[in-house]
């Protein structure tokens, strides 16, 4: 969360318009949060949400929706898709919002590059908000394209018949050799 208010920091410092969108279960509503070891997680939460709201620059620009299955009306509000995580094994949001036409902006970690694409990867808030400005800037025809090749890559990927078929070489191994062990 840390990395999304300095992104959005950053973009309102460079003049552009942007607001900050969380989408679940707060932190703090969270029984396991309150638990002996997470209590530090805790108290860094509530501090990212004291800087935001003693900000004048942050204050009214981050927006939090509660949870519920309105997960395609809440993208369809939402342009750019964050996952700011140091540590992270897949992100299901991101894949979410890419798929729901959002685009996408990826901090640095180990395999990031790996599962998604190299393009979608920074390193800083800076590099972020170049990332969202870039992207910005381009003609609507040349955005609309770029959404659909993110989201045609995480169908390549990671679509249902992607991965049934990666089952079925897993699970029997050549095609042709269960249907000779079948009769077929």
């Amino acid at each position: 969360l840390d990395r999304a208010v300095d992104l959005l920091e950053q973009l309102i410092a460079l003049g552009q318009e942007a607001m900050l969108h969380l989408k679940g279960p707060m932190p703090q509503d969270l029984p396991f949060m309150r638990a002996p070891g997470r209590i530090e997680d805790l108290k860094v939460y509530d501090a990212i949400f004291a800087r935001v709201e003693n900000s004048p620059t942050l204050r009214g620009a981050l927006q939090i929706h509660s949870p519920g299955n309105d997960v395609a009306q809440f993208y369809g509000q939402i342009d750019h898709i964050l996952s700011p995580s140091e540590t992270e094994s897949f992100h299901y949001a991101l894949a979410d919002g890419v798929l729901s036409g959002c685009h996408p902006i990826v901090w640095e970690r180990e395999d990031a590059a790996r599962i998604f694409s190299p393009e979608w990867i920074v390193r800083t808030a800076e590099d972020a908000a170049q990332a969202i400005i870039d992207f910005r800037a381009l003609p609507e025809h040349e955005r609309q394209r770029e959404l659909l090749a993110n989201r045609n890559l995480l169908v390549s990927r990671y679509g249902s018949s992607r991965i049934f078929s990666d089952l079925d070489q897993a699970i029997f191994g050549n095609r042709q050799s269960l249907d000779r062990r079948l009769g077929s």
